[in-house]
């Protein structure tokens, strides 16, 4: 039996999956992104958020063994053999094919073969990371939201920030990185960050750079702090976020970049 034979009935979707996949919300993002082009940036923000934290989608999966409730991706890593199918966009990058519903799914190439699997975004963004993949698209035969690489990254290290209060951030020897003064200086975030930092006692002083790791740019907010970093670096972030403009940003202790911010005046001291 085919993941499109199961398809007729109502009450299962695919081999003994009975759970809904819907993000009813993530669709009302879509019509908005639709009908309020001039909201973009922020919708787009709240798209990304949405997919990070909340979304569950599906997969198509080529696999021998059987795909249930319980079956993730770690225990088909720890099974059979399987693979997922990409696409090819006309700039000759794959892209890893995400599916909000089953509807969408349905959508996906017929073949006997397929079956689907329930992920979460941990799931698609290790599958990204770690393979060539410019990135993946999200219903690529209706909405094909794109999400590239560098956002799967910086979605993954906000999240991180967000709900442990950190990253853990590994330089390799043959990453060229480059740190200097922002080109595009976010003088609304520096004022919000001026008036909101004196009351969070725990921050003593804050330097913002500007960092390029393998062509890949982002802001770089380095931190003088006391107290427990995972209550702090949501608060940061949240702050920061709505004056990003299309930018990413990074959040990480001074003292590991005590050389970069020798001679840098810091755009917040307590006094």
């Amino acid at each position: 039996m085919s993941l499109f034979d199961v398809f007729k009935k109502k009450k299962t979707n695919q081999q003994g999956i009975t759970k809904p996949i819907t993000n009813s919300q993530l669709e009302q993002y879509f019509q908005l992104l639709r009908n309020k082009p001039q909201d973009e940036a922020e919708l787009i923000e709240q798209i990304f958020r949405y997919i990070a934290l909340n979304g569950r989608f599906l997969l198509v999966i080529e696999t021998e063994a059987e795909i249930n409730e319980q079956t993730t991706m770690l225990t088909m890593k720890k099974g059979g053999k399987f693979s997922f199918p990409i696409l090819t966009n006309t700039a000759n990058e794959t892209m890893l094919p995400v599916f909000s519903n089953w509807d969408e799914l349905r959508k996906w190439q017929k073949r006997p073969s397929d079956k689907a699997l329930v992920v979460d975004f941990e799931d698609i963004a290790t599958m990204v990371l770690e393979s060539a993949d410019a990135g993946f698209s999200l219903d690529p035969f209706s909405e094909n939201f794109v999400v590239y690489r560098q956002q799967v990254k910086h979605m993954h290290d906000q999240k991180n920030i967000e709900q442990h209060g950190h990253i853990t951030e590994v330089i390799k020897k043959d990453v060229a990185v480059e740190i200097g003064e922002p080109a595009d200086y976010p003088t609304e975030m520096v004022a919000e960050l001026a008036a909101q930092l004196p009351a969070i006692k725990e921050v003593k002083a804050v330097w913002l750079r500007w960092w390029v790791r393998d062509d890949e740019g982002s802001y770089l907010l380095l931190i003088d702090y006391t107290g427990n970093r995972a209550q702090l670096y949501p608060k940061i972030g949240r702050t920061v976020t709505p004056y990003l403009r299309g930018h990413y940003i990074d959040i990480m202790e001074s003292q590991s970049f005590s050389d970069v911010i020798e001679k840098v005046e810091p755009i917040y001291t307590r006094g």
